[in-house]
């Protein structure tokens, strides 16, 4: 017999007679079920009755965080949101989603429209591609991370910020440097409290990481201590809370600091009397009668510490007497000024003059050297430090003669500038926004000015400082301020949103 049971064959397509379309008439070669043609089944098939084009969507109330699965934080119509509303829709898994896309609402309207283009195989392999919209309607609701927030006592960790000074000029500058890299966001609440504030995480590694950003800014000191809360021993578990405590050294910029004989001889011999000129991650010091400078670390500090307050043994090794702060300064006006040309010490920022000045409350002359001679003037009023109204008592005798070895009186700081209502077209904003009991200690409103005022003189600064639109001041397209100073280019102010309400 022949092999030809053996050879293949092609399977025979089934052959159907043609139809007429039931809605147009028109013939259609390949049957389908619903007997109509490709363009009446397009224009009659709705695919979005097989989707839920009403959803409701989750919104906290006071982070405007999004749900789905979790807490999320996105921005009004971007991609996450758009991402998190497809997910939320019914049905759309059965189709191919081809473009999406966000409507225009009002943001105060509490709904979200999104038109969307998918595609649907339907009759015989037919695919229908349609656009439909889909209605959104946020609620709110309230984040597990903001429940915990308005519950009390529910923070794991806890960062204490103290810095023991009448002045409370670095307090603020913290603040802005705090705002400029968003170093807050993990933390529950804010308290303002005496000499500082008070800052509460829900764990111990973001309270940890809070408290490296700051040792990593400003010269500061951190301990650690734990409180037992609950403790199950058929378990073995415990439950502490954690606290932070940093402290910041307690000097100021422009504060005259005093080094006893040992810690002076430490540092090679430098003047006992010298000016803090800055203050980061290290203590920038300079002695106004030579321009001699010293630089000292943070570890440097704390194994002899000095400072500009007073301590509470009177005869200890690294004591330092009670100097002077900017509550201490007086005003003298300039009458003569001279180069020194004796002298050999240079600075890119300073130059050492012969001065004669005299009190504003007094007509004896005194002469002086100031570090201050590339702003000196004659007939320029500048504020110092009277070193004869220095209180050395409770020191040892060798220690008190350094007062007499000081070959000028005065120390000329700053310049005085005429104290006047300003205006600017920037405000800044402050993280403390509650208030803690009694012992919270309020900014005045005059410390608020003068921080300001020296932000607007020293350009340093700036960098880490954010500046937001006054809300209180318009300005014009092009970027002149009605009634005030221009400071800030309108183009680099960002806008205070609706929460931002503790401002200054």
């Amino acid at each position: 017999m022949g092999d030809w049971y053996t050879g293949t064959f092609a399977a025979a397509e089934p052959s159907y007679a043609p139809m007429r379309c039931c809605l147009c008439g028109d013939v259609v070669a390949k049957p389908t079920a619903s007997r109509m043609c490709h363009l009446c089944i397009s224009k009659n098939v709705n695919l979005s009755q097989e989707v839920a084009t009403h959803c409701t969507i989750l919104q906290c109330g006071t982070c405007k965080k999004f749900f789905h699965d979790r807490w999320l934080n996105c921005e009004m119509e971007s991609r996450e949101l758009l991402s998190i509303c497809l997910k939320k829709v019914k049905g759309l898994d059965a189709m191919k989603i081809i473009n999406a896309s966000f409507v225009f609402t009002e943001h105060h309207s509490k709904q979200l429209k999104v038109k969307i283009c998918v595609q649907k195989e339907v009759d015989n392999s037919f695919v229908v591609e349609q656009t439909f919209v889909i209605d959104f309607a946020i609620r709110s609701s309230q984040c597990d991370y903001c429940k915990r927030m308005y519950t009390p006592h529910t923070w794991k960790a806890m960062v204490q910020i103290r810095q023991k000074t009448k002045d409370k000029r670095h307090i603020l500058m913290l603040e802005q440097v705090i705002i400029k890299h968003n170093a807050h966001e993990n933390v529950s609440s804010i308290l303002s409290r005496r000499n500082g504030f008070d800052l509460h995480f829900q764990s111990k590694t973001c309270a940890q990481k809070f408290a490296d950003f700051i040792s990593d800014k400003i010269v500061s000191q951190v301990k650690n201590s734990k409180k037992l809360i609950t403790q199950d021993s058929v378990n073995n578990k415990w439950d502490y809370k954690y606290t932070l405590q940093v402290t910041l050294i307690p000097i100021c910029a422009d504060d005259l600091v005093f080094l006893p004989p040992k810690v002076a001889s430490m540092n090679g011999g430098v003047s006992p009397f010298m000016l803090c000129v800055n203050l980061t991650t290290t203590i920038s010091l300079i002695d106004p009668f030579t321009l001699r400078t010293l630089e000292v670390s943070g570890d440097k500090y704390w194994k002899n510490p000095f400072s500009s307050r007073e301590f509470s043994s009177p005869n200890a090794a690294h004591q330092i007497v009670p100097v002077f702060t900017k509550f201490n300064l007086c005003n003298f006006i300039i009458l003569n000024v001279e180069k020194d040309r004796e002298s050999k010490n240079t600075h890119p920022y300073y130059e050492l003059v012969d001065v004669e000045i005299m009190a504003v409350n007094s007509s004896t002359v005194i002469y002086t050297k100031s570090h201050l001679g590339k702003a000196l003037a004659v007939g320029d009023t500048f504020s110092g430090y009277d070193i004869r109204r220095i209180n050395m008592n409770g020191l040892a005798e060798e220690e008190t003669d350094i007062t007499n070895k000081i070959p000028f009186d005065v120390i000329l700081v700053r310049k005085v500038k005429n104290k006047r209502a300003f205006k600017t077209n920037w405000v800044l904003k402050r993280i403390v926004q509650t208030k803690g009991g009694e012992s919270d200690d309020e900014i005045e409103e005059d410390e608020l000015l003068d921080f300001k005022e020296e932000l607007m003189n020293k350009k340093e600064l700036q960098r880490n400082v954010d500046f937001y639109q006054n809300p209180k001041m318009q300005v014009s397209k092009d970027g002149s301020a009605e009634g005030g100073e221009l400071d800030v280019l309108a183009s680099q102010l960002k806008e205070l949103s609706l929460q931002d309400t503790n401002y200054f």
